[in-house]
């Protein structure tokens, strides 16, 4: 009976050892994962479309990637996948086949308008997420979850940690500053491997918006890195609330920085240093609307002709930031019928 007894302390304390042990793994790795099981609670998706929003907490270590940089894809997976264990492992490499504009409404608010068109992807891999994040400023930016995982029929909790690394692939985005960036292929772009740090295309969004205010700032960062990409490099419409603007560009290895000529600047998959390309009939179509208003229209008026220059079945979504009131307005997926408008005021 003494024996029996003796077993079954034994047992009982054990079990509670066990459970203890237990419980300090569930507290440590709450402690450790809390952000990103914050960001995975927050992930909401828009009624009646096929996108979501979500709001990020902590940095994500963008901070520590902006100091070590990345010299390709694999790079950029690997760093991720080491500090938020997520694994995006082959899957940001993608073409855009984007365009953007500037323009003033006619109250005089700034306009920087944005399509994004994903070519080669399914309707399951189109799944645009808007984020709200502070990496020392609010911003809001946009990204194509789908490229990551089928978000077009529910989430569950693995998949919603996923969220958490959108702000290392955001294609265009707005700060409280008033400072929005877009991007778009351009193809035949090259950058060449210098000194300077390397930075992978797919993080100059969230690195312009968390660093910059205005469009000089954001010229004058991104001359102390090399931009680098498994795919064609980008170019990036930089505008702010004053009313600056500009595209930069990567030319025959070197940074060029192109401002307007008119009251709008236009931007589709061509550098604008050549004027040549894939995307040069949007532009004239662009340009013709925009030379008869003057670069001045109203924000449904933006929306409307950035609806008329998609690329037919590869759009993701098109967004109209007015810089001058923080707000971005949405339509999803070719869906024109439906606008969302979100501010980071």
């Amino acid at each position: 009976m003494k024996k029996n007894s003796k077993s079954l302390r034994i047992i009982r304390r054990t079990i509670v050892t066990l459970a203890a042990v237990a419980s300090v793994i569930v507290v440590a790795a709450i402690i450790m994962y809390h952000n990103l099981f914050l960001t995975a609670f927050s992930v909401k998706r828009i009624s009646g479309e096929q996108a979501y929003t979500a709001k990020l907490h902590g940095i994500m270590y963008f901070d520590e990637f902006m100091k070590t940089g990345a010299n390709n894809s694999k790079e950029l997976e690997t760093f991720i996948y080491n500090k938020l264990s997520l694994n995006l492992y082959g899957k940001l490499k993608n073409k855009h086949g984007c365009s953007a504009f500037y323009a003033k409404t006619p109250e005089g608010d700034i306009l920087l308008c944005s399509d994004i068109d994903t070519q080669k992807l399914s309707e399951k891999e189109k799944s645009p997420v808007v984020s709200f994040l502070n990496l020392g400023k609010k911003t809001m930016e946009i990204s194509n979850i789908g490229i990551l995982l089928d978000a077009s029929d529910g989430l569950n909790i693995k998949e919603k940690l996923m969220f958490n690394t959108s702000l290392y692939f955001a294609c265009n985005g707005m700060n409280e500053d008033g400072l929005a960036t877009a991007l778009a292929t351009a193809a035949g772009s090259t950058c060449k491997n210098t000194d300077k740090l390397n930075l992978y295309d797919s993080t100059i969004t969230t690195a312009i918006l968390s660093n910059t205010s205005s469009v000089e700032e954001a010229i004058n960062f991104l001359k102390k890195y090399d931009v680098v990409a498994d795919y064609p490099l980008s170019h990036y419409m930089i505008a702010d609330a004053k009313g600056n603007v500009a595209v930069v560009e990567w030319i025959d290895g070197e940074m060029a920085v192109l401002y307007p000529e008119e009251n709008y600047m236009i931007m589709t998959n061509f550098p604008l240093s050549s004027m040549v390309g894939f995307g040069i009939d949007r532009y004239a179509s662009y340009e013709n609307a925009l030379r008869k208003c003057n670069g001045v229209l109203t924000e449904n008026d933006a929306l409307k002709l950035l609806a008329e220059n998609v690329i037919p079945g590869d759009e993701c979504w098109s967004v109209v930031y007015n810089l001058t009131d923080r707000t971005a307005t949405v339509c999803f997926r070719a869906n024109y019928n439906s606008a969302y408008t979100y501010s980071i005021k």
